[in-house]
């Protein structure tokens, strides 16, 4: 039996997660080495040295090492991996940083791209490089992957892949992170697509906050096409929802997530929940277009798997059939309602909680309106008593409005100090005294109003107070004192901030109206920062409400920056609002989607003499909304066909509206 067979057979026979085993053939590889002439010695020493590492034993690993580095029997890979083994002990001994040796031994492996030394390169860089900044190791470590990818052993591709998506995550800047992924996607033999999934998961992320819609979707289908070829249909799903949410066109959406529904074939739990997530996303974005067909589809889920055995999936069924009740008749919403409470008893997780909460709140709403205000407020009672900081702020707050509401239509103002009445009444009357057009008296009780609920303990008390702030803003803007408006409005925003229980969106509200107040005085930098604050507000807050809003100030941003002095800036405000608006996104929301790329394109064409780029602008407004039914799209449809076969020459019907 040669050297090599016996080394074979001892370590086939470690155990290396029992230390005893790893203990034992250790001692094995000793006892051989002792009876094994110089010449013959070196497999034995390398063979040793892992052994040693997994048992901590740096001192003789360095006198192991240091023997088959020195060795005259050693070829050049040994005395590499020799020297490797010696300096990775030195640095455990010493404290050192072993990254200059490690370095040195890179250099020396030079251009040899073996497996053997491939394997060697990948423990040089190892995760002492994590020192280094992330583009500092990328830079250098992806010119001495690259050539050697295609020649390496499965084991080492699979690890070269993981330190480059481990690094890529620490990139903060989002061009670099798609250079990178992109590059290593081109590599030859990348054939395993789970290798490809991590870089396409990046990809798409990378893009997706760079705003590049269209590479992000690209990149999502490719990551889906990948996902079936490994296997991973739930990774599949989820990629193509992600593609369909972000379609150019709401019916591209549809019946890309009709397709999934009507083709899939689950058959693990992730799968079912994959395609349960899916037929959610259809739902959300029929209601948005198709408000019937939405209905309709929110009750063929709810049938499907509102009995699902795992809460997780009956759980999305029971959204899906929340999602829809909002356009039905009373009768029907309290019918579903009550169908999402008898399923889940009890709220055996923070989202059922949320679920049965919203539930309740359009059970309150429908029992309500069909005259049944003691159920309804017993509803609302259940709702509050369910109430947890788990349950999303805007959820929360619609209960504390219903409850209210439903607590002073009983007569009910136990929960309430003793000036609620009176500041509530004031406002009601101001808002009628407004609409008959007296804006003098109505300015006086909404102060009057304000300053009665400032220093009450009741948070109720005060949203009402600062409701009256907003309605006479309202009043100013429409009068055109945008002094008095913006004045008025900062209080409002100052109020709101020191107080911290009036809820998101009047502080939202209020940024908004102080915005559109300075901006009519010409103090653009002042606007642009209120817009930027509903902007910011909108992002972290999940209600339709400040989402409208965070979208009204993206638009007056870019308008403010589209004045012929900045068209760069101008085209960069017009992408945000653009690449915010999804295929599920209220018509509104479209509206001013389509209305930035019309606007983007008169840009290109007559400030940055770009005729292509406004062409492809005109045409993505034209595919975008292509046969929409809103006729205002239509409109803008039709405004963009004269620019599609060319771009047009600057000219003077080149104008915005």
């Amino acid at each position: 039996m040669t050297i090599h067979e016996r080394i074979t057979r001892i370590e086939a026979e470690i155990d290396h997660d029992d230390v005893s085993s790893v203990v034992h053939g250790a001692d094995r590889l000793r006892e051989l080495l002792a009876s094994t002439p110089a010449e013959d010695a070196v497999p034995v020493l390398l063979s040793l040295c892992p052994l040693l590492h997994d048992l901590d034993s740096y001192a003789e690993l360095a006198s192991v090492a240091a023997q088959a580095a020195a060795s005259p029997h050693a070829g050049t890979r040994e005395r590499l991996f020799g020297e490797y083994w010696a300096e990775h002990a030195r640095a455990h001994l010493t404290g050192d940083t072993p990254v200059p040796i490690y370095l040195h031994l890179l250099q020396t492996i030079g251009d040899d791209r073996s497996p053997e030394l491939t394997h060697l390169g990948n423990r040089l860089w190892n995760p002492q490089f994590r020192r280094w900044h992330p583009r500092a190791f990328l830079d250098a470590y992806l010119p001495w992957a690259a050539p050697r990818f295609p020649t390496a052993t499965d084991e080492d591709r699979g690890l070269i892949v993981a330190r480059v998506l481990d690094r890529t995550d620490d990139l903060e800047d989002d061009d670099d992170r798609l250079a990178v992924v992109t590059a290593v996607l081109a590599w030859p033999s990348l054939d395993d697509p789970h290798w490809r999934l991590g870089l396409r998961h990046r990809l798409t992320a990378a893009a997706t906050a760079r705003g590049d819609l269209a590479l992000a979707r690209n990149a999502s289908l490719q990551l889906a096409d990948d996902a079936t070829a490994a296997g991973e249909l739930a990774a599949a799903i989820s990629a193509r929802v992600q593609a369909a949410r972000i379609a150019d066109h709401p019916e591209i959406a549809i019946r890309e997530l009709e397709h999934l529904r009507d083709t899939t074939v689950p058959h693990t739990h992730d799968e079912r929940l994959a395609l349960a997530n899916a037929r959610l996303s259809l739902v959300d974005t029929l209601i948005q277009h198709a408000p019937d067909r939405g209905a309709r589809e929110g009750e063929a889920v709810w049938r499907d798997l509102g009995d699902a055995p795992h809460d997780e999936i009956a759980h999305l069924a029971g959204l899906a059939l929340a999602r829809s009740w909002n356009e039905l008749d009373p009768e029907s919403r309290r019918e579903r309602s009550t169908r999402v409470l008898s399923r889940f008893p009890s709220p055996t997780t923070d989202e059922i909680r949320t679920l049965l909460v919203m539930a309740l709140n359009s059970r309150t709403r429908a029992q309500s309106e069909l005259g049944d205000d003691a159920s309804a407020l017993a509803d609302a009672e259940a709702a509050f008593a369910l109430c947890t900081p788990a349950v999303p702020d805007f959820v929360r707050e619609t209960t504390e409005r219903n409850r209210l509401a439903l607590q002073l239509r009983a007569g009910d103002y136990s929960e309430r100090d003793e000036i609620f009445g009176v500041v509530r009444a004031l406002v009601d009357d101001a808002d009628a005294t407004s609409a008959r057009g007296d804006t003098v008296e109505s300015a006086r009780m909404y102060r009057r109003a304000f300053d009665l609920a400032q220093p009450s303990a009741d948070a109720a008390t005060r949203l009402v107070g600062l409701t009256a702030l907003q309605n006479w803003t309202v009043d100013l803007l429409g009068a055109r004192e945008y002094a008095r408006a913006a004045e008025i409005a900062r209080l409002s925003i100052e109020s709101a901030i020191v107080d911290g229980g009036v809820g998101t969106e009047l502080l939202a509200q209020a940024w908004l109206q102080f915005g559109n107040a300075v901006n009519r005085l010409a103090d653009r930098p002042m606007a642009r920062h209120a817009f930027r604050q509903v902007m910011a507000i909108a992002a972290d807050a999940p209600s339709a409400a400040v989402e409208e809003l965070g979208s009204q100030a993206a638009w007056n941003d870019a308008v403010i920056m589209d004045d012929g002095s900045q068209p760069q800036e101008a085209l960069a405000a017009y992408a945000r609002v653009i690449t915010s608006v999804t295929a599920n996104a209220p018509l509104t929301q479209q509206r001013r989607a389509a209305k930035a790329l019309k606007n983007s394109a008169v840009v290109l064409a007559n400030e940055l003499n770009r005729p292509d780029d406004a062409a492809a602008a005109w045409a993505q407004l034209a595919e975008r909304y292509a046969n929409h039914p809103d006729p205002e799209l239509a409109r803008l449809v039709a405004e963009a066909q004269p620019h599609l076969p060319k771009a047009p020459s600057r000219g003077g019907f080149w104008r915005r509206r």
